[in-house]
């Protein structure tokens, strides 16, 4: 008796205890691409060339940007600091 799709509704004797329905029929088969016509992932492409070159680059970019930044704003801080008369040893 078959339930559609292929399925039995019961295994035969060599299936049981395989935990599994099989196929009565087998899988139809799909021709061979012809030259020229080959489905490219293109996506998956620009999106490995996009995560393998561009992210690494701006994050170093945006690193390099931020130390920057740091760098310039505490250099500014430590001279105003030094140029400042320190209360403690002013007396």
């Amino acid at each position: 008796m078959s339930l559609g799709f292929g399925l039995r509704s019961r295994p035969e004797a060599s299936d049981r205890g395989a935990g599994i329905l099989r196929r009565s029929e087998p899988w139809p088969e799909r021709p061979a691409p012809k030259v020229g016509e080959r489905k490219v992932a293109a996506g998956g492409i620009v999106l490995a060339a996009v995560m393998l070159l561009v992210i690494p680059v701006l994050i170093m970019f945006g690193g390099a940007i931020w130390s920057a930044l740091f760098g310039w704003l505490l250099v500014d801080d430590a001279d105003h600091r030094a140029e400042a008369p320190n209360p403690s040893t002013s007396e």
